[in-house]
């Protein structure tokens, strides 16, 4: 009789079932935490990335300037020539700034509001003249322009670029356009200057 009961004392018992899932708990928590600080560094490699397609943008916008009297590519929100405008809408602006080396020939093609076509997870939306230009202006010498992020993101903001001027500043009863559902609600500006 002893003989069996030293036997069963020395059987390992194993895990029980709250001590496995205290530690499958204790796993998910610390895998959650490095996928949350990618997803964070992985957002503002597209912000970053979105921003440096509407400095691109603003350099075609400045050569374009140089080489055209001094004034800006613009277009009305209705569509209309006027005395300072001489283009339609922004895909004529595009198409331009495109067929003129003022913009990679990769470009060439595609709608300037195609997805992903600057920047992951963004859009480019180039401001009529009547949305963005600075009062005492006048269209030849501003513009206005941003990347719209058209996925559902907390972190993801759009980034604007305005020559001169801060665009609520200066327009803020303006509605802005939107894609989808994201629009410009968070919203970072930047000037030339910046």
């Amino acid at each position: 009789m002893r003989s069996r009961e030293r036997n069963t004392q020395n059987v390992p018992r194993g895990y029980s079932l709250v001590e496995m899932l205290i530690v499958t708990a204790l796993i998910v928590i610390l895998a959650t935490i490095p996928v949350a600080l990618l997803r964070r560094s992985r957002e503002k490699t597209y912000e970053a990335e979105a921003l440096k397609s509407l400095r691109m943008m603003a350099l075609a916008y400045e050569n374009y300037y140089a080489q055209h009297g001094h004034k800006y590519p613009n277009y009305r929100s209705d569509g209309q020539y006027a005395a300072d405008i001489e283009y339609q809408s922004a895909e004529q602006i595009w198409d331009h700034l495109v067929r003129f080396s003022l913009l990679p020939r990769q470009y060439s093609g595609f709608p300037h509001d195609r997805r992903d076509l600057l920047a992951r997870g963004y859009v480019l939306s180039i401001y009529p003249v009547d949305y963005g230009a600075v009062p005492g202006m006048g269209a030849r010498n501003t513009y206005a322009m941003a990347m719209i992020p058209y996925e559902d993101s907390i972190a993801r903001k759009a980034v604007a670029i305005v020559q001169g001027q801060r665009f609520f500043s200066i327009y803020p009863t303006a509605v802005p356009r939107s894609v989808g559902e994201a629009g410009l609600y968070s919203l970072t500006i930047y000037t030339m200057a910046d």
